[in-house]
């Protein structure tokens, strides 16, 4: 289902680039043992590529590739950004997390790699900057992870 705020034109448009790349983003996901988990997460035109955790400890590492307006107020060309995040869920016995709808806390990284791509995508491109983006997730420790404030 489209993002609220989207026509079907709209979502369509901003879909577009990430339907035409898909075989490389398959490839991708193939070639580094990873999870396609999610398209379009939260009905905006997006892709979520799960790195396993078995591979590099505990913590949940992905990438995620999403579209987007150049310009936001006319609605018009359409850009690709690319970012990495971990994060990780530890008990909290005193607050309740509405977000997660239990008793943890988390905590959360977030890295923007690319972004505003111009449309169409090059292939080539998205590869390369998906290697760096799994270089840059895979390093994530927890560490780099910092509470995330609900309010």
């Amino acid at each position: 289902m489209p993002y609220p705020d989207l026509t079907k034109e709209e979502f369509d448009l901003l879909e577009r680039p990430l339907r035409d790349i898909d075989s490389t983003i398959e490839q991708f996901v193939k070639e580094h043992n990873l999870i396609m988990e999610e398209k379009n997460y939260h009905g905006w035109p997006s892709r979520r590529l799960e790195i396993r955790r078995i591979s590099f400890g505990d913590l949940f590492r992905g990438i995620t590739l999403a579209t987007g307006f150049e310009d936001t107020m006319k609605r018009n060309g359409t850009s690709c950004t690319i970012s990495v995040f971990a994060y990780k869920e530890r008990p909290n016995n005193k607050t309740y997390n509405p977000i997660n709808r239990s008793w943890l806390d988390r905590y959360w990284i977030n890295k923007t790699i690319t972004q505003n791509m111009s449309v169409p995508l090059n292939p080539t491109l998205i590869y390369q900057s998906l290697e760096e983006a799994y270089k840059i997730c895979k390093k994530f420790s927890e560490k780099d992870i910092k509470r995330v404030i609900i309010r």
